[in-house]
């Protein structure tokens, strides 16, 4: 994600912690560590957290109200006062924020690999380039095992079972970010001196919905989600070329005694409050029909599709094929799919720049806890699904009325999961998981 420090390097990966850079680039003890940044990868580290929550609420308890809502259809569970819409609407800010953001911030923690590529500096490449291996290409290695193993034989997500071959290199979970990051950062040597980086990779992002996805022969997994990475590349680079330390500190200046700064936060928490309302208002008007058509899209169309539009958000497919096609449902236009793309970039990176805004600068009670962000990445869906298994197989989501369940899926479970897992004693018990220690073994001479 994006709190990686690259161990003993100058610029960090937003996931593991060690030394941090301040965003002059300057390597400085972890005492000296960018408090900003560390206030964001909290926050959106509990934006990644309550984002998956709120999607296995809608599809293990709201989405089987009543034997199931079809796709593009209103839910089935009454919403008098608009509760589950706000949820809705508050989820897709969640997707449009988190992960988005986080790849901006990844960016602007991998300035010290693209100073190394302009000054053709090979050597400080090379460190750089094994001290990723350690960060992110290892853990993917642990944790992707864990997955397909969690995946296959506790949740019983792939049904059937994967068999032989494996396929290892289709992320599951949440590890599709260490491949995406890992190929970002490589990619750098080879961009850091192309001109106009931001405006062809923009482009590449756009082009990329038109080729075809290739998926492993078993299980129909794509391969290192390579729709979605390459959409998102565009994003990283933007935080790498464009969020100098020029930019970073004119947009996060407190302002609270000039009125151009009093001005600019009050608009950035007007976006933020803003969004989830909108899109809260869109899903009300839409479902409100008792009957709908099902090919009814996101876009160019009288109702707003949650569906459709969770997976706009998502930009894990191609623009022609969707959901299905050939039937019509989750089909669009070409030059549609296009516009989507082009707004989901402007929302998103939109967004960002509010949330850099409305974070406070300074210490809070949460900032160290911004260091450890990828062990709420890699260790709550695992909490998040063990959750649902005991609740489902123990008959307690039965007995639960449908407003206690949303209490907990929606409220107190990922508060606890995002908090308690950026803890210090998280850290101490599951280290050996999440930063296993084998870059001795791997590379000796950097560990002299």
């Amino acid at each position: 994600m994006a709190d990686v420090e690259s161990r003993g390097g100058d610029e960090s990966t937003p996931l593991i912690a060690g030394k941090t850079a301040n965003r002059g680039g300057s390597a400085s003890a972890s005492t000296s560590r960018d408090a900003h940044l560390d206030n964001c990868k909290f926050w959106l580290m509990c934006a990644v957290v309550f984002n998956h929550a709120f999607q296995d609420f809608f599809k293990s308890v709201l989405d089987k109200e009543a034997g199931g809502r079809p796709w593009c259809q209103p839910d089935v569970a009454p919403d008098r006062f608009g509760v589950y819409a706000l949820a809705r609407g508050t989820y897709m800010y969640l997707n449009l924020l988190g992960m988005p953001a986080f790849t901006l911030v990844s960016g602007i923690c991998s300035r010290g690999l693209l100073r190394c590529a302009t000054d053709d500096d090979g050597t400080g490449l090379a460190a750089r380039s094994r001290r990723m291996v350690e960060s992110l290409v290892v853990p993917y290695v642990v944790w992707q095992t864990f997955f397909l193993i969690y995946g296959t034989y506790v949740s019983k997500e792939f049904e059937p079972a994967p068999a032989h071959p494996v396929p290892f290199m289709s992320p599951v979970g949440v590890t599709w970010y260490l491949t995406a990051l890992f190929v970002w950062r490589c990619s750098l040597q080879f961009i850091a001196k192309l001109r106009n980086v931001v405006a062809v990779t923009f482009a590449a992002g756009l082009a990329v919905g038109f080729v075809d996805t290739p998926r492993t022969e078993n299980g129909g997994l794509p391969f290192l989600d390579y729709q979605r990475a390459a959409a998102f590349a565009p994003i990283f680079y933007v935080g790498a070329t464009v969020l100098t330390e020029d930019v970073m500190r004119r947009l996060t200046d407190d302002g609270t005694t000039s009125a151009w700064g009093k001005i600019k936060r009050a608009a950035a928490w007007a976006a933020t409050a803003a969004t989830p309302a909108l899109f809260a208002i869109a899903f009300s008007v839409g479902g409100s029909e008792e009957s709908r058509d099902p090919r009814g899209s996101f876009f160019g169309s009288p109702e707003i599709c949650f569906d459709e539009a969770q997976r706009w958000a998502w930009t894990m497919d191609p623009y022609v094929g969707g959901v299905d096609a050939a039937g019509g449902v989750g089909a669009e236009s070409v030059g549609v799919a296009v516009l989507l793309r082009l707004a989901f970039y402007a929302c998103s990176v939109s967004l960002a720049i509010a949330f850099f805004v409305v974070v406070p600068r300074g210490e809070r009670w949460y900032t160290e806890r911004g260091s450890r962000t990828m062990y709420a990445y890699l260790l709550h869906l695992p909490v998040i699904r063990s959750y649902e298994l005991v609740r489902d197989e123990t008959g307690l989501g039965a007995r639960m009325p449908l407003w206690a369940s949303a209490a907990v899926s929606l409220a107190a479970l990922p508060s606890a999961t995002s908090v308690g897992l950026m803890s210090a004693r998280c850290k101490a018990w599951t280290r050996w998981a999440i930063e296993p220690n084998v870059g001795r073994w791997l590379f000796p001479d950097d560990h002299a």
